[in-house]
């Protein structure tokens, strides 16, 4: 019974030492876990410093060699020019972090990315131009330095900032004026005497139109009916239930209309939607 009780014992003790071992391990795994991702949050933190800074010696040894930009493989040497190149042109530029965090032997960083323009990039002239966009960098580290980074930002924002795009918002009423126009237009083609040289104009070659009957006509049918006189004639538009929704660079429009029927068969209400898409400017 004694020995039982020893041996018994001697189970308890070494469950308890291996228990404790693998406790100690994890733990000192989990400690080592929290160090590598405050040497890594410091070390893009660094980074960011040292360019806003604009100091290249700081950035050399924070840099690997070869380095990646957003997938493209360069030299660190090629690298630095580029940033220098951000340098010139946006004096002022800077990066400012509001969210680190370590992600496994990656390190995102989300910011405000802003500056203002001095002279010309890529070609553009960007003079006194101020930019301030939202942006997120993953930064790849790699034995103590970092081997890449990958920028994420809304880049037609940056470019309509800097005056080089035109925002597609900024002619929206513009642009459904000139909808409204080319609606009107459309219906004034059908007023007697009938204008097929309008129709040729305005409509697509794969224009498409539902008639009443459920029929269908072309491009072809429209111009033919008008040329012939075969149409009914537009008598109203009621301009005031005329809605427009676009859709990028597609537009519907839907509203309500009436026609006299030419052989003298009365009026008819009829409610119309066109599409219109824009193409190449117009």
């Amino acid at each position: 019974m004694k020995e039982q009780k020893t041996t018994s014992h001697f189970s308890i003790t070494l469950f308890t030492l291996i228990f404790g071992f693998v406790f100690i391990t994890s733990s000192c795994q989990q400690a080592n876990r929290e160090t590598a991702a405050t040497q890594h949050e410091e070390l893009a933190t660094s980074y960011i410093e040292a360019f806003n800074a604009q100091d290249r010696a700081a950035l050399e040894e924070i840099l690997a060699d070869p380095q990646t930009d957003d997938g493209e493989e360069m030299t660190r040497e090629s690298y630095l020019e580029r940033v220098e190149g951000l340098w010139d042109v946006f004096p002022d530029i800077e990066f400012e972090p509001t969210h680190v965090l370590d992600a496994e032997g990656y390190v995102a960083v989300r910011g405000v990315y802003m500056g203002t323009g001095d002279g010309e990039y890529r070609g553009y002239d960007i003079d006194d131009q101020e930019f301030e966009v939202s942006q997120i960098i993953l930064f790849d580290v790699q034995e103590g330095q970092i081997a890449g980074s990958y920028a994420e930002r809304d880049n037609l924002d940056l470019w309509e900032q800097l005056g080089v795009l035109e925002s597609p918002f900024e002619n929206s009423n513009q642009d459904e004026e000139t909808l409204q126009r080319l609606e009107r237009e459309v219906f004034d083609a059908f007023e007697l005497p009938g204008d097929a040289e309008a129709i040729d104009r305005l409509y697509s070659e794969d224009f498409l139109a539902i008639n009443d009957d459920a029929s269908y006509s072309d491009k072809q049918n429209a111009v033919e009916v008008v040329e012939t006189g075969r149409f009914p004639v537009v008598e109203e538009v009621l301009n005031d239930e005329t809605r427009i929704r676009r859709f990028g660079e597609t537009a519907v429009i839907t509203g309500r209309s009436k026609w006299v029927d030419p052989e003298g068969e009365g009026t008819g209400d009829v409610r119309h939607t066109m599409i219109w898409l824009k193409e190449d400017g117009r």
